[in-house]
């Protein structure tokens, strides 16, 4: 007999029973790996994204004995931002030093006092490749990508407990956009024509204009906060939403008293205004005896979903904009389940909304049914100290929608990246990417500069063993598409663009499960004796292998059984290797630290037990 795990694409004969490969996938037990393009691929990692390049423009002077470097055609800033570039090495004449402040675009103070009188000299700033953390050395909470509808510019900022920051390319540094009054732990934003709204729960409501890009964020409203009443200022939010037009805020604090369940709104079109009793259509709601509004979400393109958390339970709401004097109807979609965390609110390319819900489990917005069943343990296990932190994104390349979770109850934050696949949402397919460490968030940006391969040359040496001087290509252009993901010592990296992730080797875990029939026929004995062909896409790379095991059903731990050389320069390569193993049912592992795309397995001359 014989029978075949395959992908969709190559099969085998009609007349030998098979199944797919996702049909045998175990996402409990594979890590790293993804099914795409018909096969199950290794997935790439995380590469450096924000990193110092080198800044020599003008000269420079020094005078023996003081701190302070003056610039002639220098530009260190644009007279509105400055580049945060304290703690980089600046190199005047023969001598290095580390860069205490930058105080203006033709000064700069040093942490030691300058060795030689120098004049009129070149210099750099900054050393080529060099990973930029965020500068007061906190992990990044949330970006926020906005663009400029007028020019097309595009603009990046950065979260953390205690600033906002500003992502300038042309510095590769950051500039300081905000200070926090207090730390916090979640940011809100979104963009509502030109201005870019921020709420952290302990600052007054946040505004940026990108008419004036150069300044910072600034209260919404005035000194005292936002005026909803005649004397009354709303002086925080805890959550924030754009919807048609209007600015939503939600778990407000307003005339010094919290109100948890509150959620209000301005004008239409007019951030200015929040006056209750204007002439405008401002106002408020309250859901009553629901705990606390836990934050908000679109469905599809005409609803605002609120979400409330209560003790283990919660409620979701819906509410849509009308023509009538009550301005947004509202209804409850449920009353007994609620948001556990704030992002993991996410949308699919569809408008359909996603979301991590109070009894531990992930749904699909008015689907019946949770759709993380087949990775239900890992979702329950999060460590609840944590569960604030989990961060969500729509991942566009793959059409998968991530969550960023702290796995165990012994992690430390967000340790394990769980994907959903939408290309087979009918088998609700998971994915678990621990890589090799921890995610707080995640953002997009697009690449601002066109690099070629001259100019990598002191990032990386070669490319797959082959020589820069040998090749002479554009390897990223200008505005390409790059999604960030950040850790927890502040820095900031591309996803899916590295063999290795976070200049780390990691390695591709991928666990089948079959009983060796097409019927589910667990209950019966097979044997496999004369052995097994597995078919991978191989690359011509030296000392490309994976490792095979397999477990029995009484086996309690993973036998190795065979490790296989897959150089193949991109071709087809099929490995057989002999097995004669006895079980009920089996389970077969790949693993390697290369991209493998795995094909299939193809068991020959197995029998049902008692029929050899």
């Amino acid at each position: 007999m014989q029978f075949a795990i395959m992908d969709n694409l190559n099969g085998v004969r009609e007349d030998v029973p098979q199944i797919k490969l996702s049909r045998a996938f175990m996402a409990e037990e594979s890590e790293n790996v993804i099914m795409r393009e018909n096969r199950v691929r290794r997935i790439r990692g995380r590469s450096k994204v924000f990193t110092e390049s080198v800044y020599s423009t003008g000269k420079v002077s020094t005078t023996l004995g003081s701190a302070v470097v003056t610039g002639v055609g220098t530009g260190w800033g644009d007279g509105s931002e400055t580049p945060l570039w304290a703690g980089r090495s600046m190199v005047i004449g023969d001598n290095t030093y580390e860069i205490l402040s930058v105080d203006s675009i033709t000064q700069i103070t040093l942490t030691e006092n300058a060795l030689a009188d120098e004049s009129g000299l070149a210099y750099t700033i900054g050393v080529l490749g060099t990973k930029v953390a965020a500068p007061d050395a906190n992990p990044i909470l949330w970006y926020h990508l906005h663009n400029k509808a007028a020019s097309s510019s595009e603009y990046l900022f950065a979260f953390t407990k205690a600033h906002i920051y500003r992502w300038r390319s042309d510095y590769s540094a950051f500039t300081l956009k905000f200070t926090c009054s207090g730390a916090c732990t979640l940011w809100c934003t979104d963009k509502l024509g030109n201005k870019v709204y921020a709420t952290n729960g302990v600052d007054f409501v946040l505004v940026w204009d990108d008419e004036t890009p150069g300044s910072d964020f600034a209260p919404l409203g005035s000194a005292s906060g936002i005026e909803y009443d005649t004397g009354k200022y709303l002086t925080a939010a805890n959550y924030l939403k754009v919807y048609e037009n209007y600015i939503f805020l939600g778990y407000t604090t307003e005339d010094g008293t919290i109100y948890p369940t509150r959620r209000r709104w301005c004008s239409l079109a007019d951030p200015a205004d929040w006056l209750q009793a204007g002439a405008g259509d401002a106002y408020y709601n309250d859901f009553l005896g629901k705990i606390a509004i836990k934050g908000f979400g679109i469905y599809g393109a005409n609803n605002l979903i609120t979400f409330t958390k209560g003790e283990g339970k919660g409620s979701i709401h819906r509410s849509w904009l009308t023509t009538e004097d009550i301005i947004f109807q509202n209804d409850e979609l449920n009353g007994n389940l609620g948001l556990l965390a704030t992002h993991s609110v996410c949308n699919d390319k569809d408008g359909n909304l996603y979301f991590w819900g109070t009894d531990y489990a992930i749904h699909k917005l008015l689907s019946i049914n949770p759709i993380s069943g087949p990775i239900d343990l890992t979702v329950k296990g999060i460590n609840h100290d944590y569960e604030e932190s989990i961060s969500s994104a729509y991942i566009d390349e793959y059409n998968f929608i991530y969550w960023s979770i702290a796995a165990s109850a012994s992690s430390t934050g967000n340790d394990l990246v769980i994907a959903y696949d939408l290309n087979q949402r009918d088998l609700d397919v998971w994915y678990k990417l621990p890589l090799t460490s921890g995610i707080c968030t995640f953002g997009k940006f697009t690449n601002q500069e066109t690099l070629t391969i001259d100019g990598l040359t002191a990032l990386f040496p070669t490319i797959d063993s082959i020589g820069f001087e040998t090749i002479d290509s554009v390897d990223v252009k200008q505005g390409f598409l790059m999604l960030l993901a950040s850790d927890y010592d502040g820095h900031t990296w591309r996803l899916h663009y590295s063999d290795d992730d976070c200049e780390t080797s990691f390695i591709g875990t991928l666990v089948l499960s079959t009983d060796l029939t097409d019927a589910q026929t667990l209950g019966t004995f097979k044997r496999i004796n004369e052995g097994v062909t597995a078919f991978y896409d191989a690359e011509g790379v030296t000392g490309y292998a994976v490792i095979h095991s397999y477990k029995r059903e009484d086996d309690a731990n993973w036998q190795t059984w065979k490790s296989i050389d897959l150089q193949g320069n991109g071709r087809t390569v099929r490995k057989f290797m002999p097995l004669d193993i006895r079980s009920r049912d089996f389970l077969f592992r790949q693993q390697a630290s290369n991209r493998f795309g795995f094909l299939g397995l193809y068991f020959h001359g197995f029998a049902l037990d008692g029929e050899q």
